[in-house]
């Protein structure tokens, strides 16, 4: 992972100003997913989120590269990241979040905690900062066991109100969509997401080394064996993935992704069920259809939408 080899620096104003960093965090599920795409970027393999939505709290713990003692000062600080250097950066990045900007405004509107460790340490080291502001920095009162970092989140929006009334049960909701879409695209990792409020295990991708694997884990075996492979490369841009031969649509169980990150919902969704109705995928009996690749019998020009 590109990310690991990185150190945390401070942008230059015209990179700033290039990527419009300064990312505003505007409910519970952007928050877990900046952290667990921050997971990803570190190369975790384990990835843990615990959630009180009735408390306003999120934890998530991974155990990915850590973060070194030496950037801890500019941690959670706004415009710094590992993850972009300079302008050019932005034709090859290799990384999630790029930005870097998921910490520091998280921090600003909660109580943010991280504990972090790396494995050539024998000491696990923390930084805790409320409003955008550092309050504490050096040695962590706990010891991680091996490599990896714990972010906590506390009274997340004390400083805003409005944002804070909001937060309801649907945000928990929102969480499992986010983290199912990010689970599927990377089977390998492990993910589990437990409700803090109840001690209730909401799903666990743990054991799963597919994409398969992972979909009949969550939805269940039999939508599972509804599921073709689709695989398709026109010039320098590639279809794969899985289509059901089922005639029923079910919004939460449709996922498209773009060089592995996961889309949210828009006219691209719709397109895909337009294309597939015109074709002869669902025509085909979930019995007679070929469970081997598929040569796709409809197009996506994707090019016209990077």
């Amino acid at each position: 992972v590109f990310a690991i080899m990185m150190k945390i620096h401070r942008l230059d104003k015209a990179t700033i100003s290039l990527v419009e960093a300064g990312k505003t965090v505007v409910d519970a599920a952007q928050c877990v997913e900046e952290l667990v795409l921050n997971s990803l970027d570190a190369g975790a393999s384990h990835i843990t989120v615990t959630v009180n939505i009735q408390q306003a709290q999120v934890a998530v713990q991974d155990n990915g590269c850590g973060i070194s003692h030496c950037d801890l000062k500019l941690l959670a600080d706004s415009h710094c990241t590992s993850k972009l250097k300079e302008i050019n950066d932005l034709s090859k990045i290799q990384t999630y979040g790029f930005r870097g900007e998921a910490l520091a405004a998280i921090g600003s509107v909660s109580l943010l905690s991280i504990e972090t460790r790396q494995s050539q340490d024998t000491i696990t080291f923390c930084k805790i900062v409320k409003g955008g502001h550092t309050i504490a920095q050096g040695h962590a009162g706990t010891h991680l066991k091996t490599h990896g970092t714990i972010v906590t989140i506390t009274d997340l929006f004390f400083n805003l109100p409005v944002r804070r009334k909001r937060m309801c049960a649907s945000d928990l909701a929102r969480i499992k969509s986010r983290l199912i879409a990010l689970a599927l695209i990377m089977p390998k990792v492990n993910v589990m997401l437990t409700d803090g409020q109840t001690n209730d295990r909401i799903f666990n991708s743990s054991g799963c080394t597919t994409a398969r694997g992972v979909f009949a884990r969550i939805f269940g075996t039999s939508r599972s064996r509804s599921l073709i492979n689709v695989h398709h490369i026109d010039g320098g841009c590639s279809i794969e993935g899985f289509v059901s031969t089922s005639s029923h649509y079910a919004h939460d169980l449709q996922f498209i992704y773009i060089n592995k990150r996961p889309i949210r919902r828009c006219f691209l969704h719709q397109l895909v069920i337009s294309q597939l109705i015109k074709s002869i995928i669902l025509a085909e009996e979930p019995s007679t259809a070929d469970s081997g690749a598929l040569d796709v019998t409809f197009t996506l020009s994707l090019h016209k939408y990077r």
